[in-house]
């Protein structure tokens, strides 16, 4: 019954996916500045970084699930304010309350989905692999589920979503804790040090700083593409159903990727992954900067989601392998998440003054690049 909770993280980032859509078009149609349009992203950002540091201090197995109903609740809250008070200058309030409900359902999912697989061969990585595909699928179908409906009725099904995931995670724990295999009496200690890692993953050297460094400026680049793509759309004579659809490629590589990974044991840890997957991101950026055809350009955001998959698969990993530190570990995450896409789109405008799109898309492709050598000399081969 747990591989039921990973439907959560695709209704929360279709909710996600299709809140950022709205808003963004809402500005839009308004005629609103460039400067509000992307303030309301700032502002999710800002909110889900500081919110994931202080989620950090409190997180713990025993309150995953919790913490998890309350955010969906704080979530449900928020879609039901944007329909009451939908006023633009509201829409900041609404996006922080985003950013808020999404920063404490994050982290708590991730230790909840731990929790879910502990004592299960392979489990952390099954788990993160389901994570990855879940919440890449989500986040590519909300614009194209709402996009089509109008916004009122958008935020009512989310906040129908939103009340339902707080239900099934409240029913998944318990029907898990119920069917939980009786341990021996440890003190906590001793069960938090050898009984929240995997044997395989015992003994492995600690490497989430590798994690956080490509997380980051994976992230980085991957907002600078979300941001610039359209743009790059526009300049080749693409409509904008393909232009969607080149984005829209990319989370669902990354789903795919991340379904395919599900066997996979050690390759965290190795260079040769990180080399490969590396040329994968430099190539898609460089393609999606320079080639013209629409066949490339599809192939290029296929490179880049294998790309980005890995990264964000290591990304989740690496933090929630740690058998004492995971839930601090992935508030850490969420906060770089929340960091890098603050910062992204003030760089690309600020290398938009200056370059052409083709040169944004290859300083991308070149903090890959150095991002990926960077990470080579910090791996640790294990076999």
């Amino acid at each position: 019954m747990h591989y039921l909770a990973y439907i959560f993280p695709i209704l929360i980032n279709i909710m996600n996916g299709g809140m950022f859509f709205i808003t963004a078009q809402r500005f839009a149609e308004a005629h609103a500045s460039k400067m509000l349009i992307t303030g309301t992203m700032v502002m999710w950002a800002f909110m889900y970084s500081v919110a994931s540091l202080v989620v950090g201090r409190f997180i713990t197995e025993a309150r995953s699930a919790k913490m998890i109903c309350v955010a969906s609740l704080m979530l449900m809250g928020t879609m039901i304010g944007a329909i009451v008070m939908p006023s633009l200058n509201m829409q900041f309030v609404w996006m922080a309350g985003l950013g808020v409900s999404g920063a404490l359902y994050c982290t708590a999912f991730q230790v909840f989905m731990k929790c879910l697989e502990k004592g299960e061969a392979n489990g952390l990585v099954r788990s993160t692999s389901l994570y990855t595909a879940a919440w890449s699928l989500g986040l590519g179908l909300g614009p194209f589920i709402f996009g089509v409906m109008d916004w009122r009725i958008s935020y009512g099904i989310n906040a129908v979503f939103a009340l339902l995931i707080s239900i099934g995670v409240m029913m998944i724990d318990r029907y898990c804790r119920s069917n939980q295999q009786a341990s021996e009496p440890q003190d906590e200690a001793q069960a938090s040090a050898e009984g929240n890692v995997e044997p395989l993953y015992r003994g492995r050297p600690n490497m989430v700083m590798l994690g956080w460094l490509g997380g980051f400026l994976g992230t980085f680049t991957i907002s600078i593409l979300r941001t610039m793509e359209p743009a790059r759309a526009v300049e080749l004579g693409l409509s904008r159903f393909n232009s969607a659809m080149v984005l829209a490629c990319v989370s669902y590589v990354q789903a795919l990727v991340g379904l395919l990974l599900i066997r996979g044991k050690l390759w965290m840890y190795n260079r040769i992954p990180l080399v490969l997957t590396g040329l994968c991101g430099i190539l898609g950026l460089l393609g999606i900067g320079y080639l013209q055809s629409l066949p490339l350009l599809y192939l290029s955001a296929v490179l880049y989601g294998t790309f980005s998959c890995a990264f964000y698969f290591r990304f989740v990993f690496l933090a929630l392998v740690h058998p004492t530190k995971g839930g601090f570990y992935v508030s850490i995450n969420e906060a770089l998440v929340g960091v890098s896409s603050t910062v992204a789109p003030f760089c690309a405008g600020l290398m938009s003054k200056c370059l052409s799109i083709s040169g944004i898309f290859t300083c991308c492709a070149v903090v890959v690049g150095l991002s990926t050598v960077v990470q080579v000399f910090m791996a640790k081969d294990q076999h």
